[in-house]
């Protein structure tokens, strides 16, 4: 029950990863604060 917990938090950081960075490129307009 090791490695599928490494599998599984490596995959949601992955897309955690992705989807900010789909975020920045499609929608700029977000990073102004």
């Amino acid at each position: 029950a090791f490695f599928p917990g490494i599998a599984i938090f490596l995959t949601v950081l992955s897309f955690n990863f992705i989807g900010d960075w789909l975020r920045d490129r499609w929608d700029p307009r977000l990073r102004q604060i």
